[in-house]
């Protein structure tokens, strides 16, 4: 609610410049569920002083709103970007972890929270595992809650020996485990956008994901990505074992990919369409 300050200056004339506001799927959760009476208040007053919300998908339009419905026409999809130059020095001069598997793994990106839906790999990967004996999932998670729990159903499934645990790695060091990867998963119950999958298509990474991941809006090529349901182990486990079997014939489709977020969702790309919003 910092914006109170420029929505009050604005109110008094105070402040004559077009006011944007970006919003982001756990702020607008928290406005939808944890906020009380007063702060909803002060949240619709602030609203009506904008000119523009910005979400970065349509189902986080969708639920902005359904918060906000007076403010509907102001919604608009701003996609997220990356920078593909510095994504790609980061996987080629990071030293990278000693402690990464030696053979071939998964890897996922991710935080300890049941929306991201960790446990779900987990499940699928148990069914992997049993398929491919040289496999190994690696687990880059911020710390959270959840870290008790992924362990002891790492050790129900007995996958100990398999699954490798990094938790709050530098982004330096996540490139890195990233381009060695044979595929990045993204098993999210749910995801507004997903820039960990922009950057594992920059760096030519197989990319298997659910369904509801918003970055999908943005994305015209997508015969190179292996979309799934989410909450769906059995639907994970196929669609993770399939793409490893046709990651090699589907490197042109993967290339077609990767030139489209090169132009389109680069941050600097990002910002003219920024920009366009910000001018009305």
């Amino acid at each position: 609610l910092e914006v109170a300050y420029w929505a009050g200056l604005r109110s008094f004339g105070l402040f004559r410049g077009r006011l944007v506001l970006s919003f982001h799927g756990a702020e607008v959760t928290a406005i939808a569920s944890d906020s009380n009476r007063f702060e909803r208040v002060l949240w619709r007053l602030c609203i009506r002083r904008c000119d523009v919300l910005t979400v970065c998908s349509t189902e986080l339009a969708r639920e902005l709103r359904a918060v906000f419905p007076f403010a509907s026409s102001k919604v608009a999809v701003l996609p997220n970007g990356i920078n593909p130059e510095a994504v790609r020095r980061e996987a080629q001069t990071a030293v990278g972890r000693h402690d990464r598997p030696s053979g071939p793994y998964l890897i996922a990106i991710a935080g300890f929270e049941r929306k991201k839906g960790v446990d779900v790999l987990i499940n699928a990967f148990h069914t992997v595992a049993r398929t491919d004996s040289s496999l190994s999932l690696v687990l880059v998670c911020r710390d959270g809650p959840g870290v008790a729990q992924t362990r002891a159903l790492i050790d129900k499934l007995k996958l100990e020996n398999r699954v490798t645990l990094f938790i709050n790695c530098p982004h330096v060091e996540t490139m890195s485990l990233l381009a060695r990867a044979e595929m990045l998963v993204v098993p999210s119950r749910k995801e507004p956008f997903g820039i960990v999958i922009l950057e594992a298509i920059v760096l030519d990474r197989p990319v298997v994901l659910t369904s509801i991941c918003g970055v999908l809006d943005s994305l015209v090529e997508r015969r190179a990505l292996s979309v799934v349901p989410p909450d769906d182990p059995s639907a994970l486990a196929g669609a993770i074992m399939s793409a490893l079997a046709s990651a090699a014939d589907m490197r042109d489709a993967r290339a077609c990919l990767r030139d489209q977020v090169e132009s389109d969702l680069t941050w600097q790309s990002v910002a003219i369409r920024f920009l366009k919003l910000c001018e009305g």
